[in-house]
C-alpha cells in the first residue's frame, strides 16, 4: 500500500482516557488545525488533543524531535490561504510502527481540544473526518466503518482496518470522529477505493508513551 493524503486511519482498541474540559460536540471541527509552510500554504490536517497536536508521521516525517512545525487555526479565504498568528510547534515524537506524530501543544486556551473516544469503532459504526481537502477549510465528511477485522500491511509494517470514509488530498493528518464527537484517528492515506485505519492503541501509544 502506497501512503498518499487520502486514507483513514482510524484507531481501534479499548482504554481509558481521561475527560477533557469541553463537550465533545463542539470540538469536531473546532479542535482542527493547519500545518502550514512559512508562507501559509497548507500541506497537512492535524488535530490538537489534550496531550498536544497528532498528526499522521508521512506528514512531517523530514522532521526530527524539536524540529519546528508552523500551525494555523484562521483561514483567509479571500486570501486562499491561512492568515496569522500561526503557532510554532515542535515534533515531540513519531510514532515507530504507525503513521502519527504527536507534536507539542497549541499554547492558545481559545483552540479547542478534541474528545478521545475510549472505545474502539466497530463494523457498521458511522465516522466522520474533518480536513481542508481542495482548498475546503474545515470540510466534513461522513463514512462508516467497514471492517474490524485487523490487516497486516507488510510493506508498511502496521495493522489496518478497512473503512470506506470518503477522503481526499488535504485530509491527510486530519482527525476522524466517531458518531459522539470523540476522536478515533488521523487520515492517513488511502488504498485504491478503500479507506484504511491502525489500532487505536496505537494512538494510546503515542500520546502516553
Amino acid at each position: 500500500m502506497k501512503l498518499l493524503s487520502v486514507l483513514a486511519i482510524v484507531l481501534c482498541g479499548c482504554m481509558s482516557l481521561p475527560p477533557t474540559a469541553r463537550p465533545a460536540a463542539q470540538t469536531s471541527t473546532e479542535a482542527v488545525v493547519a500545518l502550514v509552510d512559512a508562507n501559509g500554504e497548507l500541506f497537512c490536517a492535524a488535530v490538537n488533543t489534550p496531550y498536544g497536536v497528532v498528526t499522521a508521521r508521512h506528514c512531517v516525517d523530514d522532521k526530527q524531535p524539536g524540529d519546528e512545525v508552523l500551525a494555523a487555526v484562521e483561514f483567509s479565504s479571500n486570501q486562499h490561504r491561512w492568515s496569522q498568528p500561526w503557532y510554532v510547534l515542535r515534533v515531540v515524537r513519531h510514532a515507530t510502527d504507525a503513521d502519527l506524530s504527536l507534536l507539542s501543544r497549541i499554547p492558545d486556551m481559545r483552540v479547542h481540544q478534541a474528545t478521545l473516544s475510549n472505545h474502539a469503532p466497530r463494523r457498521g459504526d458511522t465516522v466522520s473526518c474533518v480536513g481542508h481537502p481542495w482548498g475546503l477549510a474545515f470540510n466534513v465528511t461522513t463514512g462508516h466503518v467497514s471492517s474490524s477485522t485487523p490487516y497486516w500491511d507488510d510493506e508498511l509494517g502496521i495493522r489496518l482496518t478497512v473503512t470506506q470514509l470518503p477522503v481526499s488530498p488535504g485530509n491527510s493528518g486530519g482527525p476522524v470522529y466517531n458518531d459522539q464527537h470523540e476522536l478515533v484517528g488521523v487520515v492517513t492515506g488511502m488504498h485504491g477505493s478503500l479507506t484504511l485505519i491502525t489500532y487505536y492503541a496505537d494512538l494510546i501509544t503515542l500520546v502516553r508513551r
